[in-house]
C-alpha cells in the first residue's frame, strides 16, 4: 500500500496517520524516539504491509507486472492501487476525498515536531505537490513514479510505469476492488485494539 490506502488505513486516528505515515521514512533508531502512540502508527504500517505482501491476490497483480519492471513490480501495485482508490473512494469513505486529504494534512502538520527535518521538509513537498490527491490521474502518477526512480538503484525498471497501468488496468482495477475489502476487514479488527 502507499500514501493514501495507509492513510486511509489508519482507523481515523491522528496518531496512527502520523505513525503510518512515517512508517517508510524513519530508521528503527528513530521510531523508537517517537511517544508510543506514533509508534503505534509504525506498527500499524507494517502489520498493513505484511497483510498486502502476502495476499494472494496483491501477488496476483504483482506477477502481471513482473516481466517488465521486475523487482519493482510490488511497488507499482502498491502505487496503482492508491490511483484505484482514489477512483473508487466514494465507496471507501463517507466524505469526498479532497476532503479527507485536507484533513490527513492537517493532522500530519499537528505533529511534525517528532519528525526529523528531512521527514518535515519531505511533507512539505507532499502537500506543496498534493500528492494524495494526485494519485487519482495519469499526470499524477507518472509524476510519483518519477520521484521514485530517483530513489532507486535501477530506475529504468520504472521506466513504462503509466503505460503498465494502462495495459492491465481492467485486471489491476479487478484485483484492486477484490482485495480492498479484506485489507478494510484486517485493519478494523486492528483499529478495535489501538482504541
Amino acid at each position: 500500500m502507499n500514501f493514501l490506502a495507509h492513510m486511509r488505513l489508519s482507523c481515523g486516528n491522528d496518531t496512527l496517520v502520523t505513525g503510518n505515515f512515517l512508517g517508510d521514512l524513519l530508521r528503527n533508531n528513530e521510531i523508537r524516539k517517537l511517544p508510543e502512540a506514533i509508534q503505534d502508527g509504525v506498527r500499524l504500517h507494517r502489520k498493513i504491509d505484511i497483510y498486502t505482501d502476502t495476499h494472494p491476490v496483491v501477488r496476483q497483480s504483482t506477477r502481471r507486472l513482473h516481466a517488465r519492471h521486475g523487482k519493482y513490480a510490488s511497488v507499482l501495485v502498491d502505487i496503482y492501487y492508491d490511483f484505484f482508490l482514489s477512483r473508487h473512494w466514494e465507496h471507501f469513505y463517507p466524505e469526498p476525498l479532497v476532503i479527507f486529504t485536507r484533513q490527513v494534512y492537517e493532522q500530519l502538520l499537528g505533529h511534525q515536531e517528532v519528525m526529523p527535518e528531512r521527514t518535515r521538509q519531505y511533507l512539505k513537498s507532499m502537500i506543496a505537490g498534493d500528492w494524495l490527491m494526485s494519485y487519482s490521474t495519469y499526470e499524477g502518477m507518472a509524476d510519483t513514479f518519477g520521484r521514485m526512480a530517483k530513489r532507486v538503484s535501477n530506475p529504468k525498471l520504472f521506466s513504462g510505469a503509466v503505460d503498465s497501468l494502462k495495459e492491465h488496468e481492467a485486471e489491476l482495477e479487478t484485483d484492486f476492488l477484490s482485495f480492498f475489502p479484506d485489507i478494510l476487514n484486517y485493519v478494523e479488527g486492528e483499529c478495535v485494539g489501538s482504541q
